[in-house]
């Protein structure tokens, strides 16, 4: 049986402190909140506002406690038991590595409360919905949250107050403990409320305005040989090439977890601790999509019209008595920007991708190395890394090719085309062969 009401919590003795105003996120009314309301409509807006006061600590020390919110109780007394039980349960229902990137930023709330004696719980089924949903969607993931939820035996109410969480989170709403204890998880950085700020003034000095010490990336560009294959790695799009170099493009589009390290073949890129802009995933998700709208304006170019060029063959005598090379190129257009992925020339046992620098170098490009194949080329130094990585794969999904040649020049920053396409290749299930053949600045094959 569940009690309506806790008995450990009678008004008798409450304190004044017990009985708050709290701000709606939305509008900004003042709405009173006992300390036992888990979440109110804010009656101006009618905008859901969570109790940033409320949590389940006492279920840790209440003789009622499994009166009050069930079975779970149990777990509560002992949080790593509840722990673990929330881990089962995500490790049966999901595939492994949804469940392995839900454990380790689940692991990591864990260790933050510990840390500062925050509530586990809602912070942990926060995490959780948030990366179900990301990877399921809404409907479908709310679906899959529950059914952990109630295998895990975590009482609804718990549930439903970690995806008001998770609203305030995505509304930059921190006042509630567990969303601040959610962001740090996830993007390992510490929010503080204004009046925590105020506190550390007069001991560290006044804090720049909109910035916070975090982790954040940092380039050495003379390390950086500018081959770009630290430009896929950063779903964020963060880091761009810029004049021949690796650049972080701002720091409110960098989450600090530093996925681009592991590609960086120099060591040009590791992880520091300084002052910077806070992340903002809002605006990561207006950059990407800004991306994508030029990518498609560029598509919509009259020269962009995607188109097979029929060539007759020619025998070595004939072309040598007319003294004219014929050209092998049998698809328009040609850079890897502008070639949709389901193009019917690119239907065929082979293709070339080639740095666009070749042809000039290697005289010998159309006959020896292109004749019969559908050509992609693009600048690795100067282009969009995460672009092409995107356009590669998907070109490698709609096709099954036996073999892939890439053809780049000898030169650093332009052989970070072949890794390109091989990581691509990987990710995109391919079982083509990948040759890679290298032009020196004489015009050699290397």
């Amino acid at each position: 049986m569940v009690m309506s009401k806790c008995p450990g919590q009678d008004t008798r003795y409450w304190k004044f402190e017990d009985i708050k105003d709290v701000e709606c996120h939305n509008c900004g009314k003042n709405l009173e909140f006992l300390k036992t309301d888990i979440k109110r409509k804010c009656p101006q807006c009618q905008k859901i506002v969570t109790n940033p006061n409320f949590n389940l600590e006492c279920a840790a020390w209440c003789s009622f406690a499994e009166q009050c919110i069930g079975e779970i109780a149990k777990g509560m007394g002992a949080p790593d038991s509840l722990k673990k039980k929330l881990e089962e349960e995500v490790e049966k229902k999901l595939k492994k590595e949804e469940a392995e990137k839900i454990l380790k930023y689940v692991g990591k709330a864990w260790d933050i409360s510990q840390r500062e004696g925050t509530e586990f719980l809602i912070a942990a089924l926060t995490i959780t919905y948030k990366l179900i949903k990301d990877e399921y969607g809404e409907g479908e993931g709310k679906k899959i949250f529950q059914e952990i939820r109630k295998r895990a035996e975590v009482p609804r109410m718990a549930s439903d107050e970690a995806m008001q969480v998770l609203e305030d989170l995505e509304n930059e709403n921190f006042k509630n403990s567990c969303a601040r204890t959610t962001y740090e998880a996830l993007y390992d950085q510490k929010i503080e409320l204004e009046e925590e700020k105020e506190s550390k003034k007069g001991e560290e000095g006044e804090e720049k305005d909109g910035k916070v010490k975090r982790k954040i990336i940092k380039i050495d560009e003379d390390l950086c040989d500018g081959c770009g294959l630290c430009v896929p790695a950063c779903a964020e799009g963060a880091i761009q090439i810029v004049d021949g170099k690796a650049k972080l493009v701002s720091e409110i589009y960098c989450d600090g977890l530093g996925d681009c390290l592991g590609e960086c073949p120099q060591g040009a890129i590791t992880i520091e601790e300084r002052e910077a802009d806070l992340f903002d995933e809002k605006a990561v998700e207006e950059h990407l999509e800004k991306l994508k709208e030029e990518e498609k304006e560029l598509e919509g170019c009259p020269s962009c019209q995607v188109s097979e060029i029929s060539r007759e063959e020619r025998h070595g005598e004939e072309e040598k008595f007319s003294g004219k090379i014929s050209s092998q190129l049998t698809n328009w257009p040609v850079k890897i920007k502008l070639v949709p992925p389901e193009a019917p020339f690119l239907k065929n046992q082979e293709i070339v991708i080639s740095a666009d620098c070749v042809p000039f170098a290697f005289g010998d490009f159309h006959r020896k190395l292109l004749k019969g194949k559908p050509l992609l080329i693009g600048c690795p130094k100067l282009d969009d890394k995460n672009m092409y990585y995107e356009r590669l794969m998907e070109i490698f999904k709609h096709n099954d090719y036996k073999k892939v040649t890439v053809v780049n020049m000898e030169i650093p920053c332009c052989s970070g085309l072949y890794g390109l396409v091989k990581k691509a290749l990987e990710d995109a299930e391919s079982k083509a062969d990948l040759e890679g053949i290298s032009i020196g600045v004489e015009g050699d094959i290397k």
